[in-house]
């Protein structure tokens, strides 16, 4: 579903069980239990057995609870149609609330990094590994050379005056120009990942 683009957007925190269920993890075992854990892993060729005999099953998650939500919120064409339907008075009531919080923590967030979330998600779903990597790379050398990067952390990090002042006031000022610029390639600096692979 649109999970990760939700979380993309939202720049949502994630428990265990939300893990499990999004299928980021394949299984939970307690902090507690992880030096015992790896001392029997050291000891067995059996793997899936000591991993299954240390996992635990988690209550229910969050983001299962949600998922018609934000598959329905989170399905459209750009940051600016899911907000204007999250913002909708189309939702019943208990989806009305959360839709409303969602939209505003989306547009708490630095428009043009939203805009580069939802591309970059939308894009990545038909990359190869090797070719996201690449475009991560992109996305992180671009990102360390403009504004907003340096701001958010000032204003969360730094100052903690949760008042950061992006460089787009609106997710309508973010131009698809400048958006490409973040994807495009960058030349002789582009990640070389031959030797890895």
């Amino acid at each position: 579903g649109e999970i990760g683009l939700y979380l993309a957007l939202t720049g949502g925190r994630i428990g265990a069980a939300d893990a499990l269920y999004a299928g980021i993890a394949d299984y939970y075992v307690p902090s507690a239990e992880i030096p015992i854990l790896v001392e029997a892993l050291l000891h067995t060729s059996d793997v899936d057995a000591i991993i299954n005999s240390f996992k635990q099953d988690l209550s229910a998650s969050e983001l299962a609870n949600t998922q018609n939500w934000i598959d329905e919120s989170f399905c459209h064409g750009s940051v600016e149609e899911i907000v204007a339907n999250l913002e909708s008075e189309r939702m019943d009531n208990r989806h009305f609330d959360w839709a409303r919080k969602t939209a505003q923590l989306i547009k708490s967030k630095s428009p043009l990094s939203q805009k580069i979330a939802f591309r970059q998600i939308r894009t990545g779903k038909t990359l190869q590994f090797e070719d996201c990597m690449k475009l991560e790379y992109r996305l992180a050398v671009r990102f360390m050379a403009a504004h907003d990067f340096y701001e958010g952390t000032r204003a969360i990090v730094i100052d903690k005056d949760l008042q950061p002042k992006w460089q787009h006031l609106r997710l309508e000022d973010v131009s698809d120009d400048l958006v490409d610029q973040y994807f495009a390639d960058l030349g002789a600096g582009e990640l070389d990942l031959s030797e890895v692979f």
